[in-house]
Parts: structure tokens; C-alpha cells; sequence
């Protein structure tokens, strides 16, 4: 079998879409194991909390920062 990474990421004026789209993402119905990677340009802690509490939901959901260059 086949897996698959989905890596998102996020900035702000993508944060509406994510909070929409991503349960659509995390019910999808593929044959091998994938896993959906967000990663949160803002470091938004509004953001985080809510994709924690999706990670309890959703055990192939993991989430990470990675800080904007200056």
C-alpha cells in the first residue's frame, strides 16, 4: 500500500478556508495510510488550539510553526 503526506500550509487569510476545508481532507476515502500536515505560517494561537482539538478527533492530523523570514 501506498502512503501519502498532504502538506498545508497557512497563512492568515488562508485560515477561513482551512477551518472549512480541512475535515473534508481528514474523511476522505483512500485505500493506503496518509497523513495531513498543517503548518502555520502565523503561529496563531487560536489556530493551534483549534488544530489540537482536531488532532484528538483525528489521529493522521499533525500540526507544526515554521516562523516567516523577516
Amino acid at each position: 500500500m501506498n502512503s501519502v503526506s498532504l502538506i498545508i500550509t497557512c497563512e492568515e487569510e488562508q485560515q477561513q478556508q482551512l477551518m472549512r476545508l480541512l475535515p473534508d481532507l481528514l474523511t476522505m476515502q483512500y485505500d493506503g495510510e496518509y497523513e495531513v500536515i498543517v503548518v502555520d505560517k502565523m503561529h496563531d494561537k487560536d489556530l493551534a488550539e483549534w488544530l489540537e482539538g482536531m488532532e484528538a478527533c483525528y489521529p493522521h492530523l499533525c500540526h507544526t510553526f515554521c516562523s516567516r523570514a523577516a
